[in-house]
């Protein structure tokens, strides 16, 4: 009989959701478990939760890997705008939140750190699921200078966050997510 590990589960849940490879390439090992707490309800790798769970900015805690003086970025995407089958827009661009210091996670909701001010869910009714992911990079230095990013909602729209992760050499090394939707 198999025993389970957390990363096996964790492949398999983001396999199951398409995130892996839709949103993370095929063979991503994480390396931390990203908590994240809305204040109600938290996020539990693919749970339901509601526009009105969500609405304000989550408190996001997570196991630094070596050194709690390393920071790191945080990105939440919808690649589901304005659907899963018609993601045109996707990804869209929730929120992000540089330079969060290891051992002060709590930072993430700092307004210093906010590249992209959050925004809530908001799926457009009858669109069904869409997946909210949270993605955790580990910034190769500290206080990086990252360019700014428009907080126009137009302007979140497609968002490469790949790209963006790849310019700044990022490495994802926690995800989360869970499901929205409006009948």
């Amino acid at each position: 009989m198999p025993l389970f590990t957390f990363d096996m589960n964790m492949q398999h849940a983001l396999k199951q959701a398409g995130i892996i490879p839709d949103v993370i390439d095929e063979g991503f090992q994480p390396k931390t478990l990203l908590s994240v707490k809305y204040p109600d309800e938290e996020v539990a790798i693919g749970n339901h939760l509601t526009t009105n769970q969500t609405a304000e900015a989550p408190q996001v805690q997570f196991v630094t890997e070596d050194n709690e003086d390393n920071e790191y970025t945080l990105f939440m995407v919808d690649p589901d705008a304005p659907s899963r089958t018609n993601p045109k827009n996707g990804p869209w661009r929730h929120w992000v939140a540089v330079n969060i210091p290891g051992n002060q996670q709590d930072k993430a909701t700092a307004a210093s750190s906010q590249l992209t001010n959050y925004l809530g869910p908001a799926p457009p009714p009858g669109t069904g699921d869409h997946r909210y992911v949270f993605l955790l990079y580990k910034q190769p230095n500290k206080n990086i200078k990252f360019e700014s990013l428009s907080q126009s909602v137009q302007e979140r729209r497609s968002f490469d966050y790949k790209k963006y992760a790849l310019t700044h050499q990022l490495e994802l090394v926690g995800v989360n997510f869970f499901y929205c939707s409006v009948s």
